[in-house]
């Protein structure tokens, strides 16, 4: 409906699915085309509306449960990497979304930061491994 209309696409997780799945997104990016199946009440084409956008959220090639995303589409997209939060950012969400004082948000995040450095960890992970119940730890 998006592509027919000219509507945004809002795909969160892309590479939750399995790249055969999103073959279809392949033709409406680049021929501007979608193919149906047959059906006697539709045709079996539709064009994509020249105002038709598409955002595409997709988690780090490393995390559990996800597909790499085919060379094919990522080459129609505009990729925008976002790294890893800043110390702020990260206290922020833990007093916030946890509940913790600043200062015990701090302290977790310098356990985690300290421990991907001892691990050399070259990628940002994902801000969950500061969301754990920190009462928990206590």
């Amino acid at each position: 409906m998006a592509a027919k209309e000219g509507f945004t696409l809002i795909y969160d997780e892309l590479n939750r699915s399995r790249p055969e799945v999103n073959n279809v997104l392949l033709s409406a990016l680049e021929e501007k085309l979608i193919v149906l199946p047959p059906d006697s009440s539709q045709t079996e084409y539709v064009r994509v509306h020249p105002l038709f956008r598409a955002i595409f959220t997709s988690n780090p090639d490393e995390y559990a449960g996800v597909h790499a995303t085919q060379d094919a589409l990522l080459d129609r997209m505009i990729t925008i990497n976002i790294g890893e939060a800043d110390v702020e950012t990260e206290k922020q969400i833990l007093v916030n979304r946890v509940g913790l004082e600043r200062t015990e948000a701090l302290k977790l995040i310098n356990l985690i930061r300290g421990f991907r450095r001892q691990i050399q960890r070259s990628k940002a992970s994902s801000l969950r491994a500061c969301s754990v119940d920190w009462q928990d730890l206590s």
